[in-house]
């Protein structure tokens, strides 16, 4: 072939296969996704219970937006896009994932046109926003149907970027910079997380926009850059006082009284470890991880890597700045979600590495491109890996996806790949009390209560059904499950009151076939 008609073809044409390819991929793992079902766990709050979405977009639903603290946090522009998907499908699951999808698609390809224009690099960003939209482990956050306030507020986020790097290359910057105030107002109406932004802006002042050079010879360039960012961080403030009202409200902070601080301090370091390992490992992967114990040689081990990495980049600061920018950008993002202010009771979760592994992806694929820069072989070899590697994500993302299809999928398979899962088993049990299988509920109860024996939500339960049978005049059944409720709680008056008045009828039974 002659080296015309082969730079051609390297620098037209194969740059539009790679993104035919990369929305192929994109379809083939996240659309199974298009048949499931919605999900027993916050999808109850914030589209199956939630009279305000299923009536569709309307100017009543968009002003109780505007003031709800609902399933926990300010999110309006959240609200609204559901409130639209009901008003173009109608009430669905198929309706509200296929928006999901749409906007993981979106966030991809916004990714790298932002990537490379900012860093004029292309096939490095392609690789960065593959791995962004084709890493199984960020299957849950497009998954999940109450995730919408990630993606939507991932879209402003890289949108905000595009607009900064745009606005800092023009001469009149301060009417350029409009754009990014508004975008970063979008974000924080979608999501509170986006706080952290004014803090990524700094560090892409350093890399790749280099307005600043190293602080210990740039201080003053670092001191005007933050200055310029004041107002952002007066922003930032006034949405994390919303957030923690919003939290506060819905009583979903955990007190430090159930969860002391020092294993939350344990937790985040350990956790800032692990997600790392299930990016390069991404097996196991649940919708919901509960708190172990880490012993000390985790905890330490964990830190002394963030340590040493954190070391490394410091010391390639000025040769490799993108290392710095990377590593900070997934420490400083994953901050609000690493659990030092508890919110819930897992311990980390899939959907909050969505925008904090980015930084790590820019690491791997700008480290390993300037290694393979090496010679023409070694740069093949990357490149083959690199498309090696993304087949094989996506197959794993699919099969991902695939355990999203239902509430029973999900749940069991949390289950099986993590240990002591009280919360998912006790949620695929009230899954069988409401679709009617009782036989399969008491099972899982019983696996719960193994695990913690006093759970509150298991006394909530066996009152509940014991209430019904007696209602029902099942007698033996309402027996049943008063006396699981004694040997959880021995003093729990109201229970022994109603099985004195039931013993007469001399019911001898265990609380399996009762429950049934």
């Amino acid at each position: 072939m002659p080296h015309d008609s082969r730079s051609f073809l390297t620098r037209k044409i194969l740059p539009w296969l790679a993104l035919v390819g990369l929305l192929g991929g994109l379809l083939y793992a996240f659309a199974g996704l298009l048949h499931a079902d919605f999900i027993l766990f916050d999808d109850t709050c914030y589209a199956l219970y939630n009279e305000h979405v299923q009536k569709g977009l309307c100017p009543e639903g968009v002003l109780w937006s505007l003031g709800a603290f609902k399933c926990g946090h300010w999110q309006p522009l959240t609200w609204i896009s559901m409130m639209a998907d009901v008003k173009v499908y109608g009430f669905n699951a198929p309706g509200f994932h296929a928006t999901n999808i749409l906007l993981h698609i979106a966030n991809t390809f916004l990714l790298l046109l932002v990537l490379y224009r900012m860093t004029g690099k292309y096939w490095r960003s392609f690789f960065v926003a593959a791995l962004f939209g084709l890493h199984p482990i960020h299957v849950e956050a497009v998954a999940w149907i109450s995730q919408r306030y990630n993606l939507l507020g991932t879209m402003f986020w890289i949108m905000a970027m595009g607009a900064y790097a745009r606005a800092v290359k023009q001469n009149d910057r301060p009417a350029r910079i409009v754009p990014v105030y508004i975008l970063f107002v979008l974000g924080l109406m979608t999501k509170q997380l986006f706080v952290v932004f004014p803090c990524v802006l700094l560090l892409l002042d350093f890399w790749p926009l280099g307005r600043v050079g190293t602080p210990w010879k740039d201080f003053c360039g670092w001191c005007r850059m933050l200055r310029e960012k004041v107002p952002f961080f007066l922003l930032s403030a006034l949405a994390v006082g919303v957030g923690i009202l919003a939290q506060l409200q819905s009583k979903a902070v955990t007190s430090p009284q159930v969860l002391p601080m020092s294993i939350r301090l344990k937790n985040a370091v350990f956790s800032y470890y692990e997600y790392l390992v299930k990016t390069i490992w991404p097996f196991d992967l649940a919708v919901f991880y509960p708190y172990g114990r880490i012993v000390f040689g985790q905890w330490a081990v964990a830190a002394l890597f963030l340590v040493a990495v954190t070391a490394l980049v410091l010391i390639f600061f000025k040769r490799r700045p993108y290392l710095f920018t990377g590593w900070f950008w997934y420490l400083g993002i994953l901050a609000p979600m690493i659990g030092i202010l508890q919110i819930g009771a897992h311990a980390m979760a899939d959907r909050y590495t969505y925008v904090p592994l980015t930084g790590i992806f820019i690491m791997v694929v700008w480290g390993g491109a300037d290694l393979a820069a090496r010679s023409v072989v070694s740069r093949r070899i990357f490149a083959v890996a690199g498309v090696a590697a993304l087949l094989l994500l996506t197959g794993m993302a699919r099969r991902q996806a695939g355990y999203w299809e239902n509430s029973e999928t999900l749940f069991r398979h949390a289950i099986q790949v993590t240990e002591d899962n009280t919360r998912m088993h006790y949620t695929l049990a009230t899954y069988w009390v409401m679709t009617g299988r009782y036989q399969e509920a008491y099972g899982e109860y019983v696996q719960a209560m193994k695990v913690s024996p006093h759970h509150g939500e298991m006394l909530d339960w066996y009152k509940a059904r014991g209430d019904e049978y007696a209602q029902q005049g099942n007698a033996c059944g309402a027996m049943a499950c008063y006396k699981a409720l004694l040997d959880i709680n021995p003093k729990y008056a109201a229970a022994k009151n109603i099985l004195d008045q039931i013993r007469k009828q001399n019911c001898q039974t265990d609380i399996g076939p009762a429950g049934a």
